[in-house]
């Protein structure tokens, strides 16, 4: 299996990947072993919700017509190992295949309305480019100043449906201009597909009950809103946010530039930590030389402006084989 970053490979025995997602699937807080019956009444009720907005004539037949997914199949869940993190033993990035299930097209939907807003917001960073494009401008002077780089912990998994939706919904009211209406229209739709996600490993089906399925086409877009709008809620109201003179964000990596010292920016993380609520974020780096988005990052200490290489994972190219090679992908 191909590793999350870079270009390793992984061969893991069939047994270890099997018992690996089990004890993961056993989480009665994210995931639920259900019916194939009790699926089917889901299924039911997102065409249902298709059919009544339709009839409220909040999207448009072209859209009813799209959304509704007729013999639909059941996700396919798989992981791909973080072997950057730990090439031992690498946690694993849960994703379910949404090829062919009922949410797909309602998915869709949702992306294609969240997505522009999403590339809009205040710390979003669209890639790579727009990074480096960003951070070329940048200048430092000769006071202190600390890179810094954080990294929320699992994020599609961690937002609460409830708390998630409350908080798009709040955006959407404050930074686009979408209608009341649509704004319910899209609302609605989104817990559609949060609520609905089902998928099958090792034979058994499964529901997942809390955050977005990585491998949804909306879940980026989404999850970068949420963030967005607890990045506007929480983070620009804590004090001395206005140290961070540069701060950017792609969906769950965070980078920013702290001019001051140690001390008041770990007064700074402090007050960060304790905003959390449905988060986990964790320190990445303090200092420079740092990477972030595969870019290594210096200051050249005589003109002040930044210094930019590709930085390569270890292991760049590598096989790592903790037992014999087997098939490891499960109908």
């Amino acid at each position: 299996m191909k590793a999350d970053k870079g270009s390793g490979t992984m061969v893991m025995e069939q047994k270890k990947y099997i018992q690996t997602f089990e004890r993961s699937l056993t989480d009665d807080q994210v995931y639920k072993n259900i019916s194939i019956k009790q699926a089917q009444q889901h299924f039911k009720q997102i065409d249902d919700l298709i059919l009544e907005l339709y009839l409220r004539d909040e999207i448009t037949q072209a859209e009813k017509d799209f959304m509704l997914v007729t013999k639909p199949s059941l996700g396919k869940f798989f992981g791909i190992p973080k072997v950057h993190m730990n090439p031992d033993d690498p946690p694993f990035r849960h994703v379910v295949s949404n090829q062919r299930t009922k949410t797909k097209k309602i998915s869709q939907y949702v992306d294609h309305i969240l997505s522009p807003i999403v590339q809009s917001s205040k710390y979003y960073t669209k890639d790579f480019w727009a990074f480096l494009n960003n951070i070329s401008k940048l200048k430092l002077d000769g006071e202190e100043y600390l890179l810094v780089t954080l990294d929320v912990e699992d994020l599609y998994r961690n937002i609460p449906h409830t708390r998630g939706l409350t908080l798009t919904r709040q955006y959407l009211t404050r930074h686009s201009n979408l209608s009341v209406t649509k704004i319910n229209t899209v609302c609605r739709i989104t817990e559609a597909v949060l609520k609905n996600n089902f998928f099958q490993f090792n034979g058994k089906i499964y529901h997942q009950q809390k955050g977005a399925a990585m491998g949804s086409k909306m879940a980026p877009a989404y999850a970068n809103l949420v963030f967005s709008a607890w990045e506007m809620d929480k983070v620009e109201r804590l004090p001395c946010f206005n140290n961070t003179i540069m701060y950017r964000r792609y969906i769950d990596d965070v980078f920013f530039v702290w001019k001051g010292d140690r001390p008041s920016l770990n007064s700074f993380l402090e007050s960060l930590f304790h905003s959390l609520d449905f988060l986990t974020l964790t320190i990445g780096h303090v200092g420079m030389p740092t990477q972030f988005l595969d870019i290594h990052l210096t200051v050249d200490p005589q003109s002040g402006y930044f210094n930019s290489n590709i930085y390569t994972a270890s292991p760049p190219l590598e096989v790592i084989i903790w037992s014999m090679a087997v098939n490891i992908h499960n109908s």
